[in-house]
């Protein structure tokens, strides 16, 4: 599900506008320390390995998504 909601993210979909459900208040809070900490690694990566890292979960890694996902921690 947090891949999901990245791809989403990088995709250009406003955070709050992305709705997950949860069995549990632990289970979201789970989910929103991980994305959190995805984003974060995103926004100081080296750029090879945020590359990387975006080719294995998207299947591309163009400049724009780069620049995406640098700043996705900030919205």
């Amino acid at each position: 599900l947090t891949d999901r909601v990245l791809r989403l993210l990088l995709a250009g979909t406003l955070p709050h506008r992305i709705l997950c459900l949860t069995y549990t208040n632990a289970a979201a809070a789970e989910m929103r320390d991980r994305l959190q900490k995805v984003l974060a690694d995103w926004a100081v990566w080296p750029e090879p390995m945020l590359r990387e890292h975006l080719q294995a979960l998207t299947g591309e890694a163009d400049a724009g998504q780069l620049r995406r996902a640098r700043r996705l921690f900030a919205q």
